[in-house]
C-alpha cells in the first residue's frame, strides 16, 4: 500500500483526505437535492443520519477509485 503524499495547490500543501472529503460532501449536496426534488425524502425518518451515510458512502467510493496517490 503506498503511502499518501500531499497535493500541492498553488503551493499550498494539502492532505489528500481534505480534497477527498470535498468531493464527498459536494457530491452528497447535490444527491440531497435531487431527493429533495423528487420528495423522496418524506419517508426518511432522520434525514441528518441520511447526510452523514452518503457523506461516508462518497468519501470511500473517491478516495478508493478516483484519487490514485
Amino acid at each position: 500500500m503506498p503511502i499518501p503524499k500531499e497535493i500541492d495547490f498553488h503551493g499550498v500543501y494539502l492532505p489528500p483526505m481534505l480534497l477527498v472529503l470535498t468531493l464527498a460532501i459536494m457530491a452528497t449536496l447535490l444527491t440531497t437535492q435531487i431527493l429533495n426534488r423528487l420528495r423522496w425524502t418524506r419517508f426518511l425518518v432522520f434525514p441528518q443520519a441520511i447526510f452523514v451515510a452518503f457523506v461516508a458512502i462518497y468519501t470511500v467510493l473517491i478516495g478508493t477509485f478516483f484519487i490514485r496517490i
